[in-house]
């Protein structure tokens, strides 16, 4: 690879966001390491994009129009167009903070057995991005071989890592038919074929931005989606004897309660409450509390439900801790 090769690819795909667009490409522009190309695919823009983009940022990126498709043909789109020997993923309305991809290539660099690095995130809500929060999960990051925890918790927001490109080799791109999802199955599959993953703790090196229009709001949609990729799962971990496929079975199980949840939160109680019920025959995890809610959920509304089995849990919590004092005390 020559000095003028790229060393990293750093793809936005866009639709619509002329609003957002701009903030990111500047944090992409922005990276103190020097060897970036910065591809923004614009897949059917009917808003000026193209046009403001050229005038803006003219030959400082490479621009990419696709006609049709959504978010994952996008990626799919600029992969097929970078140069760089890693890959970092950038949606139009997120950011990545300087440090970013310098941090995360020196990394892989030094560590060729890893394929995927990744460090923590802060939130933003719509434009005040001096004003950030956890994103609160950084209890669930995991290092190594992550392909349990994954399926458990989808944890992952597509800029958090950087991506050896010689993994894409052994899995399949985006899957085109997901609309919310695509993300957290692509990364599952990299974990699947074996990818080492390695999180980096320390400070976070990328935003993530909480729209209120955002699509990741509609959480039903997502729920579902999430719910399919599980069961996407089923055809790739073929072994009835794997270790996974018997878990499989009860991570399925917690996220149809959650997708049965989000229903009766958007109104379609009867069609909630029968997917949390196929969800809890599933998984008998927290039992009690979940009955209570589809029960409390019937009687006093799905919202009303959340509330009053929230203080359930803080009381019960409560008498647990007076209790532990009380034995100590004695």
């Amino acid at each position: 690879m020559s000095s003028s090769t790229p060393l990293v690819s750093i793809i936005i795909p866009t639709f619509n966001m002329r609003r957002w667009v701009g903030e990111a490409v500047d944090s992409a522009l922005a990276q103190s390491h020097a060897r970036c190309e910065v591809i923004v695919v614009d897949y059917g823009s009917t808003d000026g994009t193209g046009e403001w983009l050229a005038a803006q940022y003219g030959s400082r990126i490479r621009y990419l129009l696709k006609e049709h498709g959504l978010v994952a043909s996008g990626r799919n789109f600029g992969l097929r167009h970078a140069r760089g020997k890693y890959i970092q993923f950038l949606d139009a309305d997120d950011l990545l903070l300087p440090r970013k991809v310098a941090t995360h290539a020196e990394y892989l660099e030094s560590h060729p057995d890893v394929g995927v690095v990744y460090s923590d995130c802060l939130r933003f809500r719509d434009d005040q991005v001096s004003e950030t929060y956890e994103l609160g999960r950084r209890h669930l990051f995991s290092s190594g071989q992550v392909f349990e925890t994954m399926l458990a918790n989808a944890y992952l927001l597509i800029h958090m890592p950087l991506l050896a490109r010689s993994w894409l080799e052994r899995v399949d791109l985006f899957d085109e038919e997901l609309t919310d999802a695509e993300d957290f199955d692509f990364w599952l599959r990299l974990a699947w074929a074996g990818a080492n993953f390695q999180f980096l703790d320390g400070e976070p090196l990328v935003l993530y931005r909480v729209r209120s229009d955002s699509v990741s709001q509609r959480h039903a949609e997502h729920g579902s989606e999430i719910l399919r990729v599980i069961q996407k799962v089923r055809g790739y971990v073929a072994d009835p004897a794997e270790q996974h496929r018997l878990r499989l079975g009860r991570v399925e199980g917690g996220a149809r309660f959650v997708y049965g949840r989000a229903l009766a939160e958007d109104g379609r109680l009867r069609q909630g409450v029968w997917q949390m019920a196929r969800g809890l025959a599933a998984d008998r995890r927290d039992p009690v509390y979940k009955a209570a809610y589809m029960a409390l959920a019937m009687v006093a509304g799905p919202r009303r439900a959340g509330s009053l089995v929230g203080r359930l849990k803080e009381t019960k919590d409560l008498v647990l801790r007076r209790g532990v004092g009380f034995q100590g005390n004695g």
